[in-house]
């Protein structure tokens, strides 16, 4: 893990740029008053004005409540008559209907896209906890399937769709558990982040190495390795995405604490870059 910082501090280099795009917000497609309508339903924002339900696919009107959206929506199924598609509460669109000419489709359905990428990599779990990945995995692939969609889920951090991976589903790597709070991922990104050991192992590891904790550990390894695949415009922006992308439980300005203390150590740097993965295997 080699990161220069010039004497701005706002260089940050790991290994390579790829030329994509590092800074670019999972949900910079969201456009005022426009919001799925499970996203938005616990809101306050659209219940005192006229409210269109879309189609994502085409952008045709489904349903319409003219006094706002209820306080409280307990059900929600509806038809939309030109795709010949159920749509849910999921992948239904609730427009304030003042914006409803400004936006289109296309930005529909990268709103959507968007929303589900974002509700799987969080873990997906029922009012009781119960964990719903694999379920929403399955329902969501076959509703991009029914539209037309290249749409796939995708591991956050290696990029690889599940077919690409080989697999039904993400696995859940827990951040902390009380509250629970965590990321999804593939089993390598899950491993690689944890070092292939269980927790109380990957604490002690940590301490050996003069690192406070386990916590900051995994967050060097998880930098290293989104480096790799978007490269960072600065520091600041980078620790912001990783807590973004990756729903961590410190704050930007924590994340970056532990990665400029962690560029002083040699020791520290050499484990990392040993365990990087070699990206023309992967």
């Amino acid at each position: 893990m080699q990161i220069n910082a010039a004497d701005t501090n706002e260089s940050f280099e790991l290994t390579r740029s790829t030329g994509r795009d590092a800074e670019t917000d999972l949900l910079d497609t969201q456009v005022r008053g426009v919001h799925v309508l499970e996203a938005i339903e616990q809101s306050d924002e659209l219940r005192d004005r006229p409210v269109q339900v879309l189609c994502p696919n085409c952008g045709g009107e489904v349903e319409r409540y003219e006094d706002g959206l209820p306080p409280y929506l307990s059900w929600f199924k509806s038809r939309c008559s030109d795709c010949e598609v159920e749509l849910r509460r999921w992948s239904a669109v609730a427009v304030d209907a003042a914006y409803t000419e400004m936006v289109t489709p296309s930005e529909l359905a990268e709103l959507v896209q968007a929303y589900w990428d974002r509700h799987l990599w969080d873990g997906i779990q029922t009012a009781e906890n119960c964990p719903r990945t694999r379920e929403f995995t399955e329902a969501y692939s076959k509703r991009a399937q029914q539209y037309g969609w290249e749409w796939s889920p995708t591991c956050p951090l290696c990029r690889r769709t599940l077919d690409e991976l080989g697999i039904s589903w993400l696995d859940y790597h827990h951040w902390q558990k009380e509250p629970d709070v965590g990321i999804c991922l593939c089993r390598s990104c899950h491993d690689d982040i944890n070092g292939g050991d269980c927790d109380t192992n990957v604490d002690w590891q940590a301490r050996k190495l003069g690192l406070k904790n386990k916590h900051d550990f995994q967050i060097l390894r998880l930098a290293a390795r989104e480096h790799l695949a978007e490269p960072a415009a600065s520091l600041d922006t980078f620790a912001a995405r990783l807590v973004e992308r990756y729903n961590l439980i410190q704050t930007p300005e924590a994340v970056r604490t532990i990665i400029d203390q962690g560029r002083e150590s040699e020791e520290v740097q050499s484990v990392i870059d040993h365990e990087l993965p070699d990206c023309s295997t992967r």
